[in-house]
């Protein structure tokens, strides 16, 4: 496997040892960035917890009344 790629490679199929199977990465300058399957998992789970933080961000500022 090289460890550069054409100026051109958008994506190149490469074994991923967190998928643990060959899958896409993107590549950019020549170089590997990151693999496309676990980025998109990733992706899921920061969208199921931006719920979660700005209700804890919302209640730390909140004024206690008595």
């Amino acid at each position: 496997m090289p460890h550069h790629f054409p100026k051109g490679t958008i994506q190149a199929s490469i074994f991923c040892n967190t998928c643990m199977r060959e899958t896409l990465w993107k590549v950019a300058d020549g170089r590997r960035q990151y693999c496309l399957a676990c980025e998109e998992r990733r992706d899921e789970a920061r969208a199921a917890k931006p719920a979660e933080v700005a209700t804890e961000q919302f209640n730390l500022f909140q004024k206690e009344t008595k």
